[in-house]
């Protein structure tokens, strides 16, 4: 069976500008592509998500989470990447993760931006935090506590995620890092030069919302402590 390559982004109506910049690049190594509107995107439709590699899916109101609504419909031989709207993708970069997720067997979840907690006591746990964003240079792979979700690959076969169990929305990052530590799998932030991965427009909205620190915090330290 043919290994495959499958992304899902989500993306809110207000960055629709993004998606002509993102998406050759996308479509030009994936073999399909979950687009997720969200949050009443009442726009039509872009016309360069007319493709045949497109598949859409359109939400009232949903959290970043729903990047994995079609994850168990992927066959065990995916590589599943999760992807957002407002960062620009380099044309090797499912060649590079995958790269690097061979060297660890696909045992792991291999990331380019990541963070790690600082402190487990007290409050503010996740706030508290530091980590290297995707835009800097790193220069070896580094075993990391929490995966930025937008920067993220998963090997189907080896990674249970469920979209069921993200109890509260736009907390993918904390949930997911729950998730792989119940299951033995490291998170790996993969070595890079600066500028491989580029920020875009934001748009003055962000797909994330307000943050529930407090739940944030009960997630992960139900692991990490």
């Amino acid at each position: 069976m043919k290994v495959k390559k499958i992304f899902s982004l989500n993306t809110l109506s207000k960055r629709k500008d993004n998606l002509p910049i993102i998406l050759p690049a996308i479509l030009n190594q994936c073999d399909l592509l979950y687009v997720n509107l969200i949050n009443y995107y009442d726009d039509e439709i872009p016309d360069i998500l007319n493709n045949d590699k497109i598949i859409i899916n359109r939400w009232g109101v949903a959290g970043s989470e729903y990047r994995f609504y079609n994850y168990n419909d992927c066959d065990d031989d995916t590589y599943y990447f999760t992807i957002d709207d407002d960062i620009l993708y380099p044309l090797d970069y499912s060649d590079v993760l995958i790269e690097n997720m061979k060297l660890y067997n696909n045992e792991a979840v291999c990331c380019v931006h990541f963070s790690n907690l600082i402190s487990l006591k007290g409050d503010n746990v996740y706030r508290n935090r530091t980590g290297v964003n995707f835009k800097l240079e790193l220069k070896q792979n580094t075993k990391a506590m929490i995966a930025g979700i937008g920067t993220a690959c998963f090997y189907k076969k080896n990674v249970k995620i469920n979209l069921s169990d993200f109890k509260v929305p736009n907390m993918s990052d904390p949930y997911v890092a729950n998730f792989l530590k119940k299951q033995s799998i490291n998170i790996i932030a993969i070595k890079r030069k600066e500028l491989w991965m580029k920020s875009l427009n934001e748009f003055g909205v962000s797909i994330f919302g307000n943050n529930p620190l407090k739940e944030i915090d009960k997630v992960l330290k139900e692991v990490f402590l």
